[in-house]
């Protein structure tokens, strides 16, 4: 398939940028390729095509179909004194393994970051790797993309305005979380409950019982705890906010 384009050109494929110069030719004029719009990835396979005087950044709007933003949070650090990490140190890390635009949040091992692979094994593995190394502990971290972490929260079932109760998400493997269901069966509803479906546990509980509830207990087993790690809603909105 051949075009002639008028005028100065941005073309790209949907998984790269064909060139960040333009291209001369014929099909569209200039006042029908001024109507053409970027539009969301379909596959690779497709063409955008756009005049360079467009109020867009060709370069950064072919980046941004290639990357996407993701939410990592650590188990077990700066906890009692325990694996105590530096924020700026946490931080570092994540630059040095490639990563852009990275923020931490809290001190309790919250990281947002932006990368162009679209794995979250891969992420996941190489992330624990290098944290494993760096700081001498063997690092497990649950990872999402920032609108998986939007729809959690946004699918919060409980009353946020509960002001005698603390509210979390526990984020954690399909098959732990999935267990962990079948076992939080028979909890007392005046001190707790949990709903959800894996990745995510939406659980609120009373304040000063979220470390002795029956439900923590089940959360404090060793079969679960390398699987799962937990947020208060506070936490999580401070993320999305970055």
């Amino acid at each position: 398939m051949q075009f002639l384009l008028y005028g100065r050109f941005t073309i790209m494929r949907a998984d790269r940028l064909l060139t960040p110069n333009t291209r001369r030719g014929a099909v569209f004029n200039s006042a029908a390729a001024d109507s053409l719009q970027a539009t969301q990835k379909p596959n690779s396979d497709h063409l955008f095509i756009f005049p360079d005087h467009c109020a867009r950044d060709s370069i950064g709007f072919s980046m941004s179909l290639m990357s996407a933003r993701y939410a990592v949070f650590l188990r077990g650090i700066n906890v009692g004194g325990n694996r105590t990490i530096k924020m700026a140190d946490l931080r570092a890390s994540f630059e040095e393994l490639g990563f852009e635009d990275v923020h931490t949040v809290l001190q309790s091992g919250n990281v947002l970051f932006t990368s162009a692979s679209r794995s979250a094994d891969a992420l996941r593995s190489k992330i624990e790797a290098a944290l494993t190394k760096t700081f001498a502990y063997p690092a497990k971290v649950y990872l999402c993309t920032l609108p998986a972490l939007e729809r959690a929260i946004k699918n919060y079932p409980f009353d946020l305005n509960e002001t005698t109760i603390q509210h979390y998400v526990v984020f954690g493997g399909d098959k732990a979380v999935d267990t962990i269901l079948t076992e939080a069966v028979d909890l007392d509803q005046k001190t707790e409950e949990v709903k959800g479906e894996a990745p995510f546990i939406y659980w609120r509980v009373q304040k000063g019982e979220s470390t002795k509830s029956a439900f923590a207990k089940i959360l404090a087993k060793a079969k679960y705890r390398d699987h799962t790690t937990v947020r208060n809603m506070n936490t999580l909105k401070k993320m999305i906010g970055k």
